[in-house]
This record gives C-alpha cells, sequence and structure tokens, in this order.
C-alpha cells in the first residue's frame, strides 16, 4: 500500500511503500525522533484518528504533536479518562468533568463530606501510578440502546 507522510516539523512529504498493515503507533514510534514533542494523534485521509488505528490501505497522513490543537485536546481527552479511573478507585465514588469559563477543567466529585488535600494527594499519586504501568485506554463502541443502559446502570 502506498502512503503519503506529511511531517510537521520540516513539512517534507515522504512517500512509504507498505507490504503488510500497521498502527498509527508503528508510524508515530518511527518518526518519532524527528518531531520535538511527543506524537499524539493522526489525521489519516483527512480524519483524526486515535495511534491505535490500523492502516490497512492507501493512505495520507499527517503526524500531529502536542502543537496542533486536536492532538492537544486528544492528550487533555486521555489525562480525563486517567482522573476518573483515579477517583473511582482510590475515593470510589464519580466524578464530573465540565469546562470551565477559563479553558481549563472542573470537576465535581461526589463525595460528602468535602475532598481533602490528602484525596487529592492520593488521587495523583494513583494516576502517576497508573501512567508508569502504562495501562492503554480502550475504545469500546456499542448501540445506542446499550449505550443508555450502561448510562441508567451508572446513575446518570
Amino acid at each position: 500500500m502506498h502512503i503519503r507522510l506529511h511531517t510537521t516539523i520540516n513539512k517534507e512529504v515522504i512517500e512509504l511503500e507498505r507490504e503488510q498493515p500497521f498502527t498509527l503507533e508503528e508510524l508515530a514510534k518511527e518518526y518519532q525522533d524527528q518531531a520535538p514533542y511527543r506524537i499524539l494523534l493522526a489525521r489519516v485521509n483527512g480524519v483524526d484518528r486515535e495511534l491505535t488505528t490500523v492502516v490497512d490501505k492507501d493512505a495520507e497522513i499527517v503526524l500531529y504533536d502536542q502543537r496542533q490543537h486536536a492532538a492537544d485536546l486528544a492528550y487533555q481527552r486521555s489525562l480525563s479518562f486517567l482522573y476518573l479511573a483515579a477517583v473511582r478507585e482510590v475515593l470510589g465514588v464519580e466524578a464530573d468533568i465540565d469546562n470551565s469559563l477559563n479553558r481549563g477543567l472542573y470537576t465535581d466529585v461526589k463525595i460528602k463530606p468535602e475532598v481533602t488535600e490528602e484525596d487529592v494527594a492520593r488521587v495523583e499519586k494513583r494516576m502517576r501510578e497508573m501512567v508508569e504501568e502504562d495501562i492503554p485506554i480502550r475504545k469500546e463502541l456499542s448501540t445506542v440502546k446499550d449505550g443508555i443502559r450502561l448510562w441508567d446502570e451508572m446513575g446518570y
């Protein structure tokens, strides 16, 4: 298969031929040393894709690092998932994440009494441990009906 790889580093286009399907993560690892920041996302034929995406046909690919807005948002979303999982594991409760007016994130942890500094430190410690464990984030697709059932079961 023919791949046109656009680099965001020096705007060059690299023509590649691949015999076997590959993940965008594998491609990112090959070209990471040419990027000043970690590659976080890719655009394949005009559509943003996670690095777990398998490329199995001709494609035009752009690798994005955190300087591109879409990649920065993907990184922020990953941190949000990490945070939610750590809160659930450490505190045994759910949390909501909302956008604030100053472009940051606002969270509401469903715990009584209030969250303490100790709780925050424990959640942060667990988040760091999860990063070290390199726990993958899996994307699961479901039908609308199953999604509604899952959200009901989770109390949303």
